[in-house]
């Protein structure tokens, strides 16, 4: 697999290149897949699925702070602001460990469910709601005692979760169930379920300001949901696959990245209607909004790059070289710097931008396998020449269901890709 592979150590790089202008690339562990940032401690956190680790990054000075032991497969993090707490879901043990964002301390750990992925954190009640993909359960853990107040059941397959901050509700999408749904958590036990017909939901945007909840469809188009009402009210057609959303709350705007039409689809919120189509490098996968200069910034996994999109023109005004297969983003207001979670590489690129222009940290030169892109067909998968399929814990897989997996190629194909990672959605 991946670990298998040997790969030069990137230690951490500050290079002065004038008075205003640093750079940094940060070690991370092996395969770095989803990001955090702590505002009050000012420092990020980097879950490493396949090193079964967490790493803390100093926000002030790009240090690595302290590297967190995860159990196997950590894939989601979350912050809770209110009691300084990360929270990191490990996929493969299906439980939640609580670090302390002070110093970084593992706190607890909690079961949640088979396959924890995803977090949000509701403010209101101080609660935070993890997806368990397999169990086919949301849990709900109390910010302040660290217990798990219950598990609320969703239709099939809980993925992608986002916070309706006027009801309090937790919207939780359901992408393996028949025709589509989205389940709602109303409370630590109350759901229902919102049927949107042909759909494959796996990823969520809330928007307040017009209290909608937006989520992808069946392959090219996004579904619109009334919060207040909590029913379909519209849909939007957009690229092909759309894998990635942020909402900009100065244009009210929902920008979608499609994976694989190399293209991001802004929508505008309040008339659910497509206002531009921005073309970016190869497989955009992740998308972050930096409300200090009114910028997005998109991923593009199979080009190692980042686009960065003017808000307020709608149009790519750089495109700016990170490690290998970016998956993961997150924006640190305080310092107006973007990380970017370089999953073949290991590392966490560093982009700041200033008043001057948009720093960036050199390409990495470092000998590396990358990894193929997402497939987005369970059936394709099963069709792939293979002498096996592996999850992240380096099972056997028979029969995948949807999630994160990794394929080893058979002899005639290892030349190129010894090992690969595919994201089965349906």
């Amino acid at each position: 697999m991946k670990y298998a592979f040997v790969l030069l150590a990137l230690g951490c790089l500050v290079t002065a290149v004038h008075a205003q202008y640093w750079e940094a690339a940060v070690q991370a562990g092996d395969g770095p897949f989803a990001l955090c940032y702590n505002s009050l401690d000012d420092k990020v956190y980097c879950a490493n699925l396949l090193g079964g680790s967490v790493t803390v990054i100093s926000g002030a000075n790009h240090r690595v702070l302290a590297t967190v032991p995860a159990k196997d497969g950590p894939a989601g993090l979350c912050y809770n602001p209110t009691n300084d707490k990360v929270y990191c879901a490990s996929y493969g043990s299906g439980d939640v460990r609580i670090i302390d964002g002070a110093t970084d301390s593992v706190i607890t750990t909690v079961v949640a469910g088979s396959g924890a992925t995803m977090f949000c954190y509701s403010p209101y009640s101080n609660r935070v709601y993890c997806s368990n993909h397999f169990a086919g359960t949301v849990t709900v853990i109390d910010g302040a005692t660290d217990e798990v107040i219950g598990d609320a059941s969703a239709h099939s397959s809980p993925w992608g979760l986002c916070y309706n901050s006027l009801t309090h509700e937790v919207y939780c999408a359901c992408y393996d169930s028949s025709g589509g749904f989205v389940t709602v958590v109303d409370g630590p036990y109350g759901t229902r379920d919102i049927a949107l017909g042909p759909a494959s939901p796996s990823i969520l945007c809330y928007d307040a300001q017009h209290n909608k909840v937006f989520c992808n469809g069946f392959r090219d188009s996004i579904i619109v949901i009334d919060g207040a009402g909590d029913s379909v009210i519209g849909r939007v057609k957009v690229g092909t696959d759309p894998f990635a959303f942020c909402y900009n709350p100065r244009d009210s705007v929902l920008y979608c990245a499609n994976i694989h039409s190399k293209t991001v689809t802004v929508v505008n919120a309040a008339t659910n209607t497509v206002v531009a189509t921005i073309p970016v490098d190869s497989e955009p996968r992740a998308l972050c909004y930096d409300s200090a200069h009114n910028k997005v910034y998109c991923a593009n996994a199979k080009s190692d790059s980042v686009s960065v999109i003017d808000g307020a023109g709608d149009t790519v005004i750089r495109t700016i070289a990170v490690g290998d297969e970016p998956e993961a983003l997150t924006f640190n207001p305080l310092h107006g710097r973007v990380y970017v979670a370089n999953w073949s590489s290991d590392n966490v690129t560093v982009i700041r931008d200033t008043s001057t222009g948009i720093e960036e940290s050199p390409r990495q030169q470092t000998p590396s396998r990358k990894l193929a892109p997402t497939v987005l067909s369970g059936a394709y998968v099963q069709s792939l020449k293979s002498s096996a399929i592996f999850d992240a814990l380096g099972r056997r897989a028979v029969n995948p269901k949807p999630g994160v997996y990794f394929v080893r190629e058979a002899q005639a194909q290892a030349q190129a890709h010894a090992v690969r990672k595919v994201i089965v959605t349906r």
